[in-house]
C-alpha cells in the first residue's frame, strides 16, 4: 500500500496542478462518469496522482462558541503511509453510564431498559472510540501553493 493524503474541501486536480491523467484536459468525448453506489463502492471524491491517493476529507469538530472547524483546513492536506506496523492504535473509553465509571473502556456498549407498562424496550448504544497515532512524525502536513 501507498501514502495517502487527506485534502480539505478544495479538492480539485487543478489546484494541486494536476490537469488530466495524460495531461491534457478531459474532451466531450469522454464518457460521463456511472453515478455512484454507495452500498458497493467508496464514493468519497479521490485520485491517485505519482503514487499517492489525495481524498478529500471533510470532518468537522464543534469549538465550545458553538463554532465548527474544519480538521483538514481546505488549503491543506495531511499525507501518511498505509500498511505500516503499530502506527495507529484504537482505545474505548467508558460509556456515559453510572456502572462504567472508573471502569476501563470497551468498544461498544448496550443497554436496555423496559418501559413502565411493558410495552416496549428502549435500546440504548454508545461507543466512545479515540485512534491515537503513536507515531506523529509519520505524518506530513502538506499545503498547497496556490
Amino acid at each position: 500500500m501507498g501514502p495517502r493524503q487527506s485534502c480539505g474541501l478544495g479538492l480539485d486536480r487543478q489546484r494541486i496542478g494536476i490537469v488530466h491523467q495524460h495531461g491534457a484536459e478531459p474532451t466531450s468525448s469522454t464518457p460521463p462518469p456511472a453515478p455512484p453506489q454507495p452500498l458497493r463502492q467508496d464514493v468519497r471524491r479521490n485520485f491517485p496522482f505519482a503514487g499517492i491517493v489525495f481524498e478529500e476529507y471533510s470532518g468537522t469538530v464543534t469549538l465550545s462558541t458553538k463554532a465548527a472547524e474544519r480538521l483538514v483546513p481546505a488549503s491543506e492536506g495531511i499525507a501518511f503511509p498505509l500498511g505500516t506496523m503499530d502506527t495507529f492504535t484504537t482505545y474505548g473509553g467508558p460509556a456515559n453510564l453510572l456502572e462504567a465509571a472508573n471502569t476501563m473502556g470497551l468498544p461498544l456498549y448496550a443497554r436496555q431498559h423496559l418501559d413502565e407498562k411493558g410495552r416496549w424496550i428502549d435500546l440504548m448504544t454508545e461507543a466512545s472510540i479515540l485512534t491515537v497515532n503513536k507515531r506523529p512524525r509519520i505524518a506530513i502536513r502538506i499545503h498547497t501553493s496556490n
